[in-house]
């Protein structure tokens, strides 16, 4: 029927697609309809109306609608710790949202202190390598990374890794989520070379288990973006390239991911375009342009989507378009950087 739990966890995992594909406005239609049908005939205390209500959190959460999401988890918490247990894996799951919805909002004290209840009762509860209990490492790990404690957050995905890959293998996701955890950590210690040898060893593991996949130009980009940073423009030219040939083939171009995949194609080839041949340097030059245009506006439109640690990455887009155009500086050129500056 149409008000049966089960179609209620269909529409919420049609909603999830929708979320996925970047149709956030659609799926957030969807599961508030399933969230009001479910608490009207059932109540606030059924154990699917409180799962769909910790879905939509994550929605809003995910669309940049942090306070929204914020309200909802923490009127849920009290909830299901009554009715489900405090150490119930779906309490668990709310209890985790709710640090990252902490975290987005840049209450970082709120979450570290719940991230660490979550992670000591997950671990108790489901055992060390649980991939929930490794999410929560992970989670610990990148709050003391982002805090300015690398050292702090190497020895905790040091240990998640070698649990996960000793229990689900080399390619299951939560090891592969860590290995990019450690990737960033490598990287935020000025371990560039192991930061990069992890890259490319998610990459040779998506390659083998999912090569059209999502993830797989996730972790392009990532090594695109390393290797840019490193001076390295030809490779990271064609791994941004491959990256943003898979996100179209995924129909994600909307996605602030594909828009960051834009800017360091441009800005790479900006970089080359200095150096480039004269019969090349005008192509190159225009490509960049077209390229950290569309990234500007992409990211700017996908702002409140892109997670805190991430945000960062509008400015170095605004910041490489105001480049190409000073470094052009044709009649008009500064008028074409002045918004992008002002931003």
């Amino acid at each position: 029927g149409e008000n049966h739990p089960f179609t209620m966890v269909t529409m919420s995992n049609l909603a999830k697609d929708y979320c996925d594909n970047g149709s956030f406005d659609k799926a957030t239609t969807l599961l508030e309809s399933a969230v009001e049908s479910m608490q009207g005939k059932f109540g606030d205390k059924n154990p699917t109306a409180m799962m769909l209500r910790n879905n939509l959190a994550d929605l809003y959460r995910r669309n940049g609608q942090i306070t929204k999401s914020r309200i909802q988890l923490e009127e849920l918490l009290p909830v299901s710790r009554e009715v489900l247990g405090e150490k119930q894996i779906g309490t668990l799951v709310i209890m985790n949202n709710l640090a990252i919805t902490y975290w987005e909002m840049g209450d970082t004290e709120k979450a570290y202190d719940m991230t660490e209840e979550t992670y000591r009762i997950r671990k108790e509860v489901l055992s060390a390598h649980h991939p929930h209990t490794l999410a929560s490492m992970a989670n610990l790990a990148k709050f003391h990374r982002h805090a300015g404690r690398a050292e702090r957050a190497l020895p905790l995905l040091e240990d998640a890794l070698e649990l996960s890959r000793s229990k689900h293998g080399m390619q299951n996701p939560t090891t592969l989520k860590l290995m990019g955890g450690l990737a960033k950590t490598y990287e935020a210690i000025d371990r560039f070379r192991d930061a990069e040898a992890q890259r490319k060893l998610i990459i040779d593991q998506l390659r083998e288990s999912s090569p059209n996949s999502i993830d797989l130009a996730n972790a392009l980009a990532e090594l695109a973006n390393h290797r840019m940073a490193q001076g390295n423009l030809e490779q990271a030219e064609e791994l941004a390239r491959d990256c943003l040939e898979l996100y179209e083939e995924n129909r994600l171009p909307q996605h602030w991911q594909f828009a960051d995949a834009q800017r360091v194609l441009g800005a790479t080839l900006f970089a080359r375009s200095q150096s480039a041949k004269k019969q090349s340097f005008g192509q190159r030059l225009a490509e960049a342009e077209k390229l950290l245009g569309a990234a500007c506006k992409g990211l700017e439109a996908q702002f409140l989507t892109i997670p805190r640690g991430d945000k960062h990455r509008f400015r170095l887009a605004l910041e490489s378009i105001v480049q190409l155009y000073e470094f052009r500086s044709n009649e008009g050129d500064l008028e074409l950087a002045d918004p992008w500056n002002k931003k």
